[in-house]
């Protein structure tokens, strides 16, 4: 009978077998607590990396956001945004820098709130025209998703069988990563802007613009004036009536046939009337222009220096894009001029400047510059 023969040695092949089969089956097993282990591990990471590449997405956006207010859109490049521009600012002025951002958008806001819109501005030479939004340009300062981090360090299987396995490059494999490209910073240096710097009006500045103002007005009040014969008077609005009439217009117009609500004071939603009216600029020229020549017909109405400074207010209203809502145009020697346009003139200092044309009568004070330049 051999070694193996007989009930003993039948027991002992059973045993071994049976040895050999649990260690299999340990090995296995353990390999796969690694692997589900591993799985855990990974999918614990990548979210936090999301969560962290997300809460920089947003920090860079409502930088890029917050400086956008700013941008002087005025004569902004065809195919620009004005998230383009604060892009440009951000870098070339800003290196980059949210704490330096921030330290910026303090000293706007201040100077807005003190002299108005034309406090500070963010304005430039040159950019480049990229069309890009705030979430565009903020993912460019934002680290990519690290995939290294989210599978951590190389890991070996145990075991005769697994010893030679990737533990963590097999849970990859069943784990859902973030599509790189999605995930993946935009290249640096698409944003340029040549000259982007931040402007600041002085209050000495501010009360130099505002007292220009008001000697073209005053101006022109007199130079009218001195046309007029006290029988003229008598058709003369006061300001209350004047302005009621400039209210009516607004509410027949935007109310009556956009059927956008104007308030008792003549105010309405900016953002209503751009979605509803295919082309605010020419129905709120109209507004200002028959307003304008109304005052002007009323003869005596614009020697009243309030009524004189409302309708010019009137034609100072600013869009959401920071642009005179009012329509725009250049003189032309072969095109008459036409009461209560807005002409844009070039000043001394040779600056665009845009102006409301009252008319002949009205002599060197014909042109009264907008509110907000």
């Amino acid at each position: 009978m051999g070694l193996f023969g007989g009930s003993f040695g039948k027991g002992l092949l059973t045993g071994l077998a049976g040895g050999i089969e649990r260690g299999v089956q340990g090995s296995i097993d353990r390999h796969m607590d690694d692997l589900s282990n591993s799985k855990k591990y990974m999918r614990e990471r990548r979210n936090q990396e999301e969560a962290r590449y997300r809460k920089d997405v947003k920090k860079y956006k409502e930088t890029i956001e917050d400086l956008a207010a700013y941008v002087d859109t005025s004569n902004l490049p065809e195919g620009a945004t004005p998230y383009d521009i604060a892009g440009a600012y951000f870098e070339s002025t800003l290196g980059g820098s949210v704490r330096e951002a921030e330290a910026a958008i303090v000293k706007f806001r201040d100077a807005k709130d003190k002299l108005g819109d034309a406090g500070a501005k963010i304005v430039f030479d040159k950019a480049n025209t990229q069309g890009l939004g705030a979430e565009d340009i903020g993912r460019q300062y934002v680290d990519a998703i690290d995939f290294d981090f989210i599978k951590g360090g190389e890991q070996k299987g145990t075991g005769l069988f697994f010893k030679n396995v990737d533990i963590r490059e097999k849970a990859a494999e069943s784990v859902t990563m973030p599509v790189d490209e999605q995930m993946s910073a935009i290249e640096r240096g698409k944003v340029e802007g040549l000259g982007t710097r931040g402007a600041f009006t002085t209050e000495t500045e501010y009360a130099q613009q505002q007292e220009l103002i008001e000697l073209k007005i005053n101006q022109a009040r007199a130079d009218y004036q001195k046309t007029l014969t006290e029988g003229d008077m008598k058709d003369a609005m006061s300001f209350n009536e004047y302005k009621g009439q400039i209210i009516t217009r607004t509410q027949d117009i935007l109310q009556g046939e956009y059927k956008i609500p104007v308030n008792e004071n003549g105010e309405f939603d900016l953002k209503t009337a751009s979605e509803q009216v295919d082309d605010l600029s020419a129905v709120y020229t109209d507004i200002v222009k028959l307003s304008t020549q109304q005052g002007v017909a009323a003869k005596g109405t614009l020697v009243d220096t309030k009524n004189l400074t409302q309708i010019v207010a009137k034609a100072s209203l600013r869009g959401r894009d920071g642009n005179y809502v009012v329509g725009t145009q250049v003189p032309h020697k072969d095109t008459p001029l036409e009461i209560g346009n807005v002409y844009g003139l070039t000043n001394p200092s040779g600056k665009l400047e845009y102006n409301l044309y009252l008319g002949e009568d009205f002599g060197e004070g014909k042109f009264v510059p907008l509110y907000g330049q």
